[in-house]
């Protein structure tokens, strides 16, 4: 059996190993963030999706809770939340939202599910406009290691940023998450 030893050597390619967890504090370039910190992002995230959107001209559907299995008023049981959601020209663009993609499988389910089923409730109630909808993450595009587990479409911001119409790079996208690490 080779033995590993711990020495200068080994303590250098230790240190060198690239960062594969994209998470919050990766994507904001500030690894303070606590957790509260990382949820106010989420939160901050989808206001900036909706904010982008309504500055092209889409209009936001703020709805929070949609009754997505008819179960009434008097509980939310069966009831919705939508993440992100808003139209234009007879289209109806939801998406749910993720900074993190490194589900474990139940999230990763329980996810896909809950975009399956707003999907299919927003198709039964909208006859005359078209769904679009899927997951939409903070991360410009897919990267080398990056743990994907959900079935649903998948958008990346450089995807919604062609879909909406606003140009911009990679490294001005980042540069304005590294901004907002600093300011949380």
């Amino acid at each position: 059996m080779r033995e590993f030893l711990i020495n200068d050597k080994n303590i250098k390619l230790m240190s060198v190993k690239k960062n594969t967890d994209f998470n919050i504090k990766k994507l904001l370039n500030n690894d303070k963030l606590d957790q509260s910190q990382s949820i106010r992002f989420g939160k901050l995230f989808e206001k900036f999706i909706k904010d982008l959107a309504k500055s092209k001209g889409y209009q936001i559907i703020n709805e929070k809770l949609i009754d997505v299995f008819n179960t009434g008023t008097k509980t939310n049981k069966g009831k919705k939340d939508l993440d992100i959601c808003f139209t234009k020209d007879n289209t109806i663009f939801y998406f749910e939202s993720k900074t993190n993609l490194n589900l474990d499988s139940e999230k990763s389910k329980a996810t896909d599910k809950k975009i399956f089923d707003i999907t299919n409730f927003l198709i039964k109630e909208n006859k005359d406009e078209d769904i679009y909808s899927g997951l939409i993450t903070c991360w410009y595009e897919k990267e080398e290691g990056m743990n994907i587990k959900t079935k649903t479409n998948l958008l990346f911001m450089k995807d919604f940023f062609k879909l909406i119409g606003i140009e911009t790079t990679k490294d001005e996208y980042y540069s304005i998450m590294s901004d907002f690490g600093q300011m949380i």
